[in-house]
């Protein structure tokens, strides 16, 4: 049970990278452009924290809970993320919560289904990541 846990979880951090750099490179512009902060290394910080995180535990997850995975994705990206970054941006930001929730909502979404979709597109074309 142990050495099939450990694999799982050695298995899904080659999505680790690429998932993060993909998250950065789309959620980035949404974020400078709309104003909600215009520091691209807090933007890619707050990227970072959330992105690790969040992928950290749906490794334990897969491992522990494989039943479990798809609905704390769901509930994470559509609600805990773009509320954990909206509180880190409103920290540095002059515009509105309204309006900081909704960019970082939109950059979410964004990220999640292009970052999926071209993920995926890899995984297809290239039969890997590399």
């Amino acid at each position: 049970m142990a050495g099939a846990v450990f694999e799982n979880i050695l298995s899904g951090l080659g999505w680790f990278l690429p998932a993060l750099l993909l998250t950065i490179l789309i959620e980035l512009p949404v974020i400078r452009l709309s104003g909600v902060c215009k520091k691209n290394a807090y933007i890619v910080l707050v990227n970072v924290l959330t992105n690790v995180t969040l992928n950290l535990v749906l490794l334990v997850i897969r491992a522990y809970a494989p039943n479990a995975e798809m609905p704390v994705t769901i509930a994470s990206e559509a609600v805990l993320i773009p509320v954990a970054e909206s509180l880190l941006y409103i920290q540095v930001t002059e515009r509105s919560k309204g309006k900081v929730f909704l960019f970082t909502y939109i950059a979410n979404i964004a990220s999640y289904f292009l970052g999926g979709l071209i993920l995926t597109l890899t995984l297809k074309l290239f039969g890997g990541l590399f």
